[in-house]
């Protein structure tokens, strides 16, 4: 065997646990990833306790079970230079804002949250402005919900305790979530000093995989009826999520 055809074993194996958890599809324990792995369970821990500190999987609150971890996003994320979303959306933002008559963005997830990577002003004569690289909110804002609702809590958890800390109210978050998860967007319905535009609407973004790709928001809605969301809105926003989506190679179930 010549030199260039030899492998590193252990990192293949660790690379094959990696591709089995993400087959799964849901955590799992240690008795049950050996059988799937065909594993010694003493020679399977030993990966799961590395993989585990590189941040690659990570143990659910009874620390039982496993799952995929936060560096995997991190690592998901240094491709979107080669999945240029901001050139696949930059269409349907600009439809969006012609429709809705208002701003329209798109925002992916960081380390430190939501962040907004393209930003297109309404056409009202009086319009609010928000720059590329701003930060939204975890738990007050559409596009922070928006997200959660489709990442791990590991993903957030720095975020969650530290907005907690400054006052936000947990219960009211993780009940949102649940509403998200149902009806597929996420809405801010209050005017906040930390962000801009009155209100706003947020649908998600998959990646073929099902891994959430980005947000794509419509923003103000400061002269629209007090009713919010409209269904146009919501329908329109969705539609639009569900392109993009489909261009990234994400299929619906349905």
């Amino acid at each position: 065997m010549t030199s260039e055809s030899q492998g590193i074993q252990s990192l293949e194996i660790a690379f094959s646990i990696i591709d089995g958890f993400l087959s799964a599809g849901k955590p799992l324990g240690l008795s049950a990833a050996a059988e799937k792995f065909n594993m010694p369970r003493s020679k399977l821990h030993k990966y799961l306790v590395s993989l585990v500190r590189l941040g690659v999987l990570r143990q659910g609150p009874d620390d039982t079970r496993y799952a995929l971890g936060p560096k995997l996003l991190e690592c998901g994320f240094g491709i979107l230079s080669e999945i240029d979303i901001v050139s696949i959306c930059e269409p349907e933002l600009h439809s969006l804002r012609n429709e809705c008559e208002e701003a329209a963005a798109l925002a992916v997830w960081m380390p430190n949250g939501p962040m907004i990577v393209r930003y297109l002003r309404s056409k009202h004569p009086v319009a609010m402005d928000m720059h590329v690289g701003f930060y939204a909110p975890l738990m007050t804002s559409a596009a922070g919900k928006c997200f959660a609702a489709h990442l791990p809590l590991q993903a957030y958890k720095h975020l969650l305790l530290k907005e907690i800390d400054d006052g936000a109210d947990y219960n009211l978050f993780t009940s949102e979530l649940e509403k998200i998860k149902e009806c597929g967007f996420s809405t801010r319905t209050e005017l906040l000093t930390s962000i801009p535009g009155s209100r706003s609407i947020a649908s998600p973004v998959f990646y073929g995989t099902g891994a959430i790709a980005g947000v794509i928001l419509l923003i103000g809605f400061e002269t629209k009826p007090l009713e919010f969301p409209e269904e146009k809105y919501v329908s329109d926003l969705q539609q639009a999520a569900l392109r993009v989506s489909q261009r990234l190679g994400f299929h619906t179930t349905e």
